[in-house]
C-alpha cells in the first residue's frame, strides 16, 4: 500500500470567505421574510453560530486537500447545519421574538452557499486542467517504481500545481542522465521532481548535482511506501526538514471534538442503556458462580495498559485459594461448636478463585491466564455464549468511554498476550494504538471481528483499522456507529 501525502492546510483565505457567505445570508434571510432586523443582543449568538460553523467545517475537512468534490459539499452543509440548528435552540430559548422561520432560511441559504461554492470550484477545476491551462510542466527523474507510484498518487489528489509532461526512469540501472538537459530543453520542463528510496542517495545527489545547471524548481520526493503504511507530511522544526510517517487527522482540536462526541454520545448512551446492565448482571450472577462483571487488561492509546469491563460469559477457570477463605474456615476448624461447617466446606475451597470471593461483583482477569476463545469453546456458558453472539457482553466498556480509556469508535483493544503473539509477525500492529481504542471499529462493520485463526486474520484486521485511522472524520464514526447498530450486533464469530 503506497503511503499518501497529506497537504498542508491553505491559509485563512477559504475560511473567511466561508465565513462571509454564512454571515452574507443572514440579511437575505430578513429580507426574503420580510422581518424587521435582528435586535442588537443577537449579534454575540449569531457570531457563535458562525464560529461554531466554521471550527465544524475545519473538523469536517472542508480546509483539506485530500477532500473534494461532493463530500466535501455535504461536509459543509452538515456543519453549517448543525450550528445553526444547535444554536437556533438556544436563540428561542433566550429571545422567543426572533423568527423561527428566517433562522431556518439562514441554515438553508448558509450550507447551499458553501456546498454552491465548493461544487463551483471542483468543476471549474476540472475544467481548467483539462484544457492545461494549470499546472506547471513537470518531469520525474529516478526509479521507475517511484516515479509511476509519485505520478499515480498525484492524479488521486487532484494535485493542478504540477503537470506531468514525462518520466525518465530506469530500476535496473541509473536512469539515461545525458537525456535529461534535452528533455528539459525540448518539453519546456518547469519543474523536476527526483523520486527513489531514501536509501539511493548516490543517485539523488547526482541529480541534483547535475540539475543546478538547469533553470528549473527542483523536488525531493522519497518513496516511503517500505517505511509508512499511515499518512505521510512533512514540515520544519527548529529549521530542520521533519517528516512524520505517522501523520493522522485524528490531532489537536479533532482529538477534543473526538473526546467531546464519546462524552456526549457515551452518557447518553450509558443513561438509556442502564437498565438492560442491570438486567444482564442478575441474569449472569444467577446462572453461573462468579462475578457478573470482569476486568481485563488490554492495550489502551499509545500501547498503554487499560482496565477493560465485560460481562462474563465464561466459566471460572480454577485458581489458587483465596486466603480470605481459607483464614475464614480455619476459624471455623478451631471453634468446636462450628468445626463440622469448615470441614464440610473444605472441598468447596479446592475449586474457588480469588475473583469469585475477592469482590463478589467484579472479577480481574489475569494477562497470563488469557487463551482466545474457539468455537464450541467449553468455558463459555449458554447465557455466555449469547451475550457474545448479540455483544451484550461488550456493554459494560461505555464505562471506559466515559472514563476516557476508550472511544466509541476505533481499533478494538486486543488481550496483551494476543498483541505479543503477533506485533512481531504483523506489521504496524501497534500502530492501531495511536489513537484510543473503540467498543465497535472499522474491522466490526467490515467483517473482521471475533477470533484470529491465522495470521492472515490479524493482518486483514489491522489493515481494516489502518485504514480507518488514516481517514478519520466525524461522519465516518457517525456511519461506523449507524453500521454497527444495524449489522454490527449480531457475532458469528467465538
Amino acid at each position: 500500500m503506497q503511503s499518501s501525502i497529506v497537504g498542508r492546510v491553505p491559509g485563512p483565505t477559504r475560511p473567511l470567505l466561508d465565513v462571509a457567505l454564512f454571515v452574507g445570508a443572514l440579511p437575505v434571510a430578513y429580507w426574503l421574510t420580510g422581518a424587521s432586523s435582528p435586535p442588537p443582543e443577537a449579534v454575540g449568538l449569531y457570531g457563535l453560530a458562525v464560529a461554531t460553523a466554521a471550527l465544524l467545517l475545519g473538523a469536517f475537512g472542508a480546509y483539506s486537500r485530500a477532500e473534494r468534490g461532493t463530500g466535501l459539499a455535504l461536509a459543509a452543509g452538515m456543519a453549517c447545519t448543525i450550528a445553526v440548528v444547535t444554536t437556533l435552540v438556544a436563540v428561542l430559548g433566550l429571545h422567543p421574538h426572533f423568527p423561527p422561520v428566517t433562522l431556518a432560511l439562514w441554515t438553508l441559504l448558509g450550507s447551499a452557499a458553501l456546498v454552491v461554492l465548493r461544487l463551483l470550484a471542483s468543476v471549474g477545476s476540472h475544467l481548467v486542467g483539462s484544457i492545461g491551462l494549470q499546472g506547471e510542466s513537470t518531469l520525474l527523474v529516478g526509479r521507475s517504481d517511484a516515479c509511476h507510484a509519485f505520478a499515480g498518487r498525484l492524479a488521486t489528489a487532484r494535485e493542478r500545481s504540477m503537470r506531468v509532461v514525462g518520466i525518465l526512469a530506469d530500476d535496473r540501472a541509473e536512469p539515461d542522465l545525458g537525456e535529461l538537459p534535452r528533455r528539459i530543453a525540448e518539453q519546456h520542463i518547469e519543474r523536476v521532481v527526483i523520486c527513489a528510496p531514501l536509501a539511493d542517495e548516490p543517485l539523488v545527489e547526482k541529480l541534483f548535482d547535475l540539475l543546478h545547471t538547469q533553470a528549473v524548481f527542483v523536488h525531493f520526493a522519497p518513496d516511503l511506501a517500505k517505511l509508512s503504511r499511515l499518512a505521510v507530511s512533512a514540515g520544519c522544526v527548529g529549521g530542520s526538514p521533519l517528516l512524520d510517517l505517522t501523520a493522522l487527522p485524528l490531532r489537536g482540536r479533532k482529538r477534543a471534538l473526538k473526546r467531546a462526541e464519546d462524552l456526549i454520545l457515551g452518557s447518553a448512551i450509558l443513561l438509556l442503556i442502564s437498565p438492560v446492565l442491570v438486567a444482564v448482571a442478575a441474569l449472569v450472577k444467577l446462572s453461573s458462580p462468579g462475578p457478573a462483571l470482569f476486568v481485563q487488561s488490554r492495550h489502551g492509546l499509545h500501547g498503554r495498559t487499560i482496565r477493560v469491563f465485560k460481562f462474563r460469559s465464561m466459566r471460572h477457570p480454577s485458581a489458587e485459594r483465596s486466603p480470605v477463605l481459607a483464614n475464614m474456615l480455619a476459624w471455623f476448624e478451631r471453634t468446636p461448636a462450628l468445626a463440622g461447617i469448615g470441614l464440610s466446606a473444605r472441598p468447596l475451597l479446592r475449586q474457588a478463585t480469588p475473583t469469585t470471593l475477592g469482590g463478589g461483583a467484579v472479577g480481574e482477569a489475569r494477562p497470563e491466564d488469557f487463551v482466545q476463545a474457539t468455537a464450541n469453546d467449553p468455558r463459555i456458558t449458554p447465557i455466555g455464549r449469547f451475550l457474545r453472539r448479540s455483544s451484550l457482553d461488550e456493554l459494560p466498556q461505555f464505562i471506559n468511554v466515559v472514563l476516557g480509556d476508550m472511544s466509541i469508535v476505533g481499533p478494538r483493544p486486543h488481550p496483551l498476550k494476543l498483541n505479543d503473539q503477533h506485533a512481531d509477525e504483523v506489521r504496524d500492529l501497534m500502530r492501531r494504538h495511536l489513537v484510543k481504542p473503540g467498543i465497535t471499529g472499522r474491522a466490526q462493520v467490515g467483517g473482521s471481528r471475533g477470533e484470529t485463526r491465522t495470521v492472515d486474520d490479524m493482518r486483514k484486521r489491522v489493515d481494516l483499522d489502518l485504514d480507518y485511522l488514516r481517514r478519520w472524520s466525524l461522519a465516518l464514526d457517525m456511519r461506523i456507529i449507524v453500521k454497527t447498530v444495524f449489522k454490527g450486533f449480531i457475532n458469528h464469530q467465538p
